[in-house]
């Protein structure tokens, strides 16, 4: 569960999924910011969007490998990705998401330039980018797909199945449904919800997958 302020805790689950009597809580504090941890659950690890340190402006992609065996995470803190770049999208991590049943993980990576005045980081689009997860949970280099330049930001929904729809509210399912750019070539059909840059609401980048080998 994520916790306010920026904490992890674990609790115990039987069979049913019910937690153990007597229920025990065991905290694991992920870092310093002022809010509730978000995160998207993983089969080996916890991925999150996080503040770069580097002081970018940008968020960056940070990890926390799982014991194969007790499910606890390893190691003080989480890890850094710096080279992974996913926007902070709503109330939750919404612009990752893990298939652990083919060990990927989908990124809406943020194209950016700097400006030649200003020398700030502008946020120009996305590339939908996949990870292999490694069997510690970590992440190997990324395969990206075709840039995106009309979205600015991106939520990702990710079906539960190969050639399954992305699982989600109504809302979102609708989203999807709107009209949007060609699919990406590659074994990966992905579709892009197109909506209008003056739109306050998220914009969501719908994942299809059909052939995952």
């Amino acid at each position: 569960m994520g916790t306010f302020p920026d904490t992890l805790e674990v609790v115990t689950l039987d069979a049913d999924g019910h937690p153990t009597a007597p229920v025990t809580v065991k905290p694991y504090t992920a870092g310093t910011i002022s809010d509730y941890l978000q995160f998207t659950m993983g089969a080996r690890a916890i991925y999150m969007v996080r503040s770069d340190p580097g002081g970018s402006g940008l968020p960056i992609l940070a990890l926390w490998p799982l014991d194969s065996t007790t499910g606890q995470p390893i190691g003080l803190t989480p890890l850094a990705r710096s080279d992974i770049r996913p926007p902070l999208v709503g109330p939750s991590a919404m612009t990752i998401a893990a298939d652990n049943t083919n060990s990927r993980l989908w990124i809406a990576n943020v194209n950016t330039f700097s400006d030649a005045f200003t020398h700030d980081v502008i946020v120009s689009g996305i590339t939908p980018t996949t990870y292999a997860i490694n069997a510690d949970g970590t992440l190997g280099v990324g395969t990206p797909g075709t840039s995106l330049s009309e979205l600015s930001n991106a939520a990702v929904l990710l079906p539960t199945a190969n050639g399954a729809s992305p699982d989600s509210s109504t809302s979102e399912r609708q989203r999807c449904a709107l009209p949007g750019p060609p699919p990406l070539t590659g074994s990966k059909a992905i579709s892009a919800a197109s909506q209008s840059k003056r739109q306050a609401a998220p914009r969501f980048l719908c994942l299809s997958i059909s052939n995952m080998n």
